[in-house]
């Protein structure tokens, strides 16, 4: 049966307490802005030309790569369509902390390997030809579940990807990868992971020129030539999404915006309807933060 691909979403954030699984087969996509979120994300590549950011490194993938993405640590992928690669196709798999920390406790084996990953910082791995075969095998049969829904899918999904997370660490364990490749990051990416690693600062293209060494007008032109919108519009809204973002998980609102450089809860509103339409507490009502560009 010929599987069926899901449809590009911005949502990031679970609507799931333990998993999601998603499948996607893109032959265009915008430029995606750089991301975070609060559970865990298993990235599986399967084709197109595509350079993948996490944290402060950029890989250059190949068919089988796998990336594990802990909670809270930027990433975003830049794809380039071509007439030999027009296409960009990956398996992405969410899974809440809750979740994979129940999975670690039960087995010490699990827990060493996300306990490296979690010190380390170790995400991009390349499993030898027999790994990689066994991990697609896998990611394909959970596709055909999702797509047929049988009885006891749910819980059939949950079943391969207990297996899946076997594998992995068995993979990492063992050192069964091959050397991983990395990319030097380029300014775009760089001044990306400046503005979030200093959100909480004054952040301004007079900060950002100075810190690059490049002029005003040039970094404005990298940053909307990425991502379509000015490079103070992509500041603010980082700030905003941060200010949510910890206002979900019990901090003070007026408090949150002041530490990010609000300079009052009316300024912080102000900024929320002019980039989203909509006041801060009907974007926490509504459990997401819509973004123009976002992907997995």
């Amino acid at each position: 049966m010929e599987a069926i691909f899901n449809s590009f979403s911005s949502r990031q954030i679970m609507q799931s307490e333990t998993l999601e699984f998603f499948h996607y087969k893109d032959v265009t996509l915008d430029k995606i802005q750089p991301h975070s979120h609060n559970h865990y994300e298993f990235y599986f590549f399967l084709d197109g030309d595509t350079n993948y950011n996490v944290g402060n490194e950029k890989f250059h993938l190949k068919k089988g790569d796998f990336l594990i993405i802990k909670p809270g640590v930027l990433h975003f992928p830049e794809v380039k369509f071509t007439d030999e690669n027009n296409t960009y196709e990956r398996f992405v798999i969410w899974a809440s902390d809750t979740y994979i920390n129940e999975l670690s406790i039960k087995d010490d084996g699990i827990l060493k390997v996300f306990s490296k990953i979690t010190k380390k910082g170790l995400c991009h791995f390349r499993p030898d030809t027999r790994n990689k075969t066994i991990i697609l095998n896998i990611l394909e049969d959970m596709t055909s579940e999702m797509d047929e829904k049988s009885v006891g899918y749910k819980f059939a999904i949950e079943s391969l990807f207990m297996q899946l997370i076997i594998r992995l660490c068995r993979v990492i364990s063992t050192r069964n990868t091959f050397r991983q490749e990395t990319v030097s990051p380029d300014l775009y990416s760089s001044i990306i992971r400046y503005i979030h690693s200093h959100i909480k600062d004054t952040l301004s293209i007079d900060d950002l020129s100075s810190q690059f060494y490049v002029s005003r007008s040039y970094i404005s032109k990298v940053v909307k030539e990425h991502l379509n919108t000015p490079v103070h519009k992509y500041i603010v809204k980082v700030k905003i999404e941060n200010v949510l973002s910890q206002v979900r998980q019990g901090s003070p609102l007026t408090a949150t915006a002041e530490e990010y450089g609000f300079d009052n809860y009316s300024t912080f509103y102000r900024e929320c309807k002019k980039i989203y339409g909509k006041s801060p507490k009907d974007i926490i009502r509504d459990n997401i933060i819509k973004e123009d560009n976002d992907d997995v």
